[in-house]
């Protein structure tokens, strides 16, 4: 080889594994991987500003770490330069140092810094505000913050001319980036102190006509004490009703009882007969459907007025929200609509309106499983010891009215066993040779196959089962306590594959270009890589405003962002979002290859396959675990405290980390979460002779309630017992964690030729 070629090459490597490197540093640092950090950089003696990095977050956030370590770092990260301790002359040496902004962790540096300074007053007023406008003003949510602390800053020390004057000179790209609520409030702010109060409140009253601003309270604030306490008395209705649900309850009162806002007040805009409509729900629910009445000709949308019957009935107020649905929604199709007309019928007792708007409002969305209970409880009600079941027209209506979905489950196997008890055999053999189809990848298709063994051991699978997709659905119906999957592996499925599903992961992928095309979206992705979520989806969302981008579009780009900076969370949730937009089963076997891997991904795969190993947990057990319990997020806290990964509560942590003699941990840190979870659940699965149905309602709802349950419940069937579980929680997790182990284990299974 050439002299030059060998120098090439070897170029080439070096820069490659450097890439690599970055990658294994910023997944680190994403993944709150701090065991990990502080073996691979603490004791190195030369690191780069990543590694610096990643050390600052370390000691930020590790219990364990040295807090005061955190800013040393930092300073490295935006100079390049080392130093002993951070203090107050190297505070104030940043203000001459020539600062470079170009990558993510510099800009974090730079703002951990001056929150450091601020908090430590190592810098005058003045001359933090000197230090904030050495900062660009980019497409970055950074930057947007910085300038918003400028603006509080600035208003604060009484600039308010110069604050202005900053603003004013701004270019309109540069203002439509600093288009915040906080950014216009000190503008508003700015001139109402320098007596210009015509300018003054036109901003005020702007932040107040945009949702999306916020800043309410702070601006009603300002202008009571501009205008004085009751100024909002002598405003018009169009000026008043975007105050009046910001107002304290005596003083809504008030507007009602006096008559200065009253429901025979008239309204041109929608959106202000919705406010206003919200805010007479409160305070004069009676008149609620006059005033939509006189506003007939510019009512809000379907959804706003489902919106405010909904509220009606929170507030008890259901014959109320029932003649509002009756005279304006009658003709609607939204799904809330349906929801409330169930929920008033239910309040009112009357069964067969229930149950008709309970199926319609499933058609629409099958997902709710408040509601699939619901109708479950109305078909097979149970009355003492026994079941009633409904006529057979109930069940014709709810099949056909409940879409095929994995949720569609416990329908079809209630209505099993309906045919069962009414001797209906040859119903029964016709449903069982096909039940898959109607919900695949449910955990009940497990359940029919062990509760109906006999039957189906008599039915017959087709010869061929990959001749069409009918006869693919008779096989697996009839073999599905079997191995069915196995002898699937390397054959060609592509025939099984909905054309839907192959769209949507088409479109996902579209989705990539236009990311790497938007400057706002390719900041998102370079916060997400370093596992800034807020701020990554902070800038997402400005560019949605901006755009007015759809609902359908903005899931798709969310879930490339996922794709894009290797945040799993992200790209498994939105997926999950549009399969059930698109009403897609999650069953693996129906499903492309890019839509499998996002829906059921493995991260932390090593860390995984060694903690399976050590303590006898087959693999997909601990990702169907995980998947439930936080969706991949490293950093997940439930409102019980429950924490990382498998979310271990800090008292089970305490034990397990004495049992696996482990002294320094986070149960954020994947190292940790995984292992500690992985005990957890083997210590129950050798409680529950290895069933994971047993040992997941016990991981979920504790083992001490799960014995109290099983004492007063179980009969000596698990199906049984699992349906006449108290707790709907984790019944709910049961089903879901047994659907998420087939789908992992299926595609183990799959993926073993």
């Amino acid at each position: 080889m050439p002299m030059f070629l060998k120098i090439l090459s070897l170029f080439i490597f070096s820069v490659t594994v450097s890439v690599f490197a970055d990658e294994n540093i910023y997944n680190d640092i994403k993944t709150l991987s701090w065991k990990k950090i502080n073996r691979n950089f603490n004791s190195k003696k030369k690191i780069n500003r990543l590694e610096a990095f990643a050390l600052a977050r370390y000691h930020e956030s590790y219990d364990y770490g040295t807090r005061s370590r955190a800013p040393v770092y930092y300073y490295s990260v935006l100079t390049g330069k080392k130093i002993s301790s951070f203090h107050s002359g190297i505070a104030k040496s940043l203000l001459k140092e020539e600062l470079d902004f170009e990558s993510i962790p510099s800009r974090l540096a730079f703002q951990k810094l001056f929150h450091e300074i601020s908090k430590r007053k190592y810098l005058s007023k003045s001359e933090q505000i000197d230090l904030l406008r050495k900062f660009p003003i980019l497409t970055d949510p950074i930057s947007v913050s910085l300038y918003e602390e400028l603006a509080s800053l600035m208003a604060k020390t009484g600039k308010y001319a110069a604050y202005l004057n900053m603003y004013n000179k701004f270019s309109q790209e540069e203002k439509e980036i600093l288009n915040t609520s906080k950014i216009a409030y000190y503008r508003a702010y700015s001139y109402w102190k320098l007596k210009k109060l015509e300018k003054s409140e036109s901003i005020y009253y702007q932040i107040l006509k945009e949702p999306h601003f916020g800043m309410g309270r702070e601006v009603l604030f300002d202008l009571k004490s501009m205008k004085g306490k009751n100024f909002y008395k002598k405003l018009n209705p169009e000026e008043l009703v975007y105050l009046i649900n910001l107002l304290p309850k005596n003083e809504q009162r008030d507007l009602v009882k006096k008559e200065i806002f009253s429901p025979t007040v008239s309204l041109e805009d929608p959106k202000q007969v919705y406010l206003a409509a919200k805010f007479f729900v409160k305070r004069a629910p009676s008149s609620v459907l006059g005033f939509l009445r006189s506003h007939k000709k510019n009512l809000p949308g379907d959804l706003e007025l489902a919106y405010i019957s909904e509220q009606l009935i929170h507030s008890g107020e259901v014959k109320k929200a029932l003649a509002i649905q009756n005279e304006f929604l009658k003709s609607s199709g939204e799904a809330l609509v349906f929801k409330n007309y169930a929920r008033i019928y239910r309040k009112l007792k009357s069964g067969e309106n229930f149950f008709n708007y309970v199926l319609k409002y499933l058609s629409l969305y099958p997902y709710d499983l408040v509601y699939n209970d619901y109708l479950i409880d109305y078909l097979a009600e149970s009355k003492s010891r026994s079941i009633v079941y409904a006529g057979e027209k109930y069940w014709d209506m709810a099949l056909s009215s409940v879409p095929d979905l994995p949720v569609k489950g416990r329908l079809i196997y209630w209505y099993l066993r309906y045919l069962k008890y009414s001797g209906k055999t040859e119903k029964l053999n016709d449903m069982l040779s096909k039940y898959y189809g109607f919900c695949s990848g449910s955990y009940y298709t497990g359940v029919i196959a062990e509760e109906f063994k006999k039957e189906l051991q008599a039915l017959s699978p087709p010869a061929n089962p990959l001749s069409s997709k009918e006869e693919f659905i008779q096989y697996i119906s009839i073999k599905q306590s079997t191995d069915y999957v196995t002898p699937l592996s390397g054959k060609n499925l592509d025939f099984l594959i909905s054309p839907e599903s192959k769209e949507m992961e088409a479109k996902i992928n579209e989705s990539h270009t236009l990311i790497n095309s938007n400057p706002w979206l390719k900041t998102s992705v370079e916060y997400l890589r370093v596992g800034q979520f807020n701020e990554g989806i902070y800038n997402a969302h400005r560019y949605f405003h901006k755009e007015n981008v759809e609902e359908r579009l903005k899931n798709q780009i969310l879930v490339g962002l996922g794709d894009l900076s290797n945040y799993t969370y992200l790209s498994l949730f939105y997926t999950r979002l549009l399969m059930k937009i698109n009403r897609i089963s999650d069953d693996i076997l129906f499903l492309p290859k890019g839509i499998v891997e996002r829906l059921y991904p493995t991260p932390h795969l090593e860390l995984v396959k060694i903690n399976s190993a050590k303590f006898g947990v087959e693999k997909p057990i601990v990702y169907a675990i995980m998947r439930q319990e936080s969706f991949f997020r490293e950093n997940a806290k439930s409102p019980a405290n429950a924490r990382g990964l498998m979310q271990v509560m800090p008292r089970t942590g305490r034990f397990l980390a004495k049992s696996l003699k482990v002294s320094q941990y986070s149960l954020h840190d994947p190292e940790v979460s995984i292992q500690f979870g992985t005990k957890f659940l083997a210590d129950l699965l050798k409680n529950y002779n290895n069933q994971l149905r047993w040992a997941s309602i016990a991981y979920n709802g504790g083992p001490g309630n799960l014995r109290k349950w099983k004492r007063r419940h179980y009969k000596g069937d698990f199906n049984h017992f699992l349906e006449e579980l108290p707790s709907k929680e984790s019944r709910d997790y049961c089903r879901i964690i047994i659907s998420n182990y087939i789908n992992y284990r299926n595609l183990d299974r799959l993926n073993s030729n």
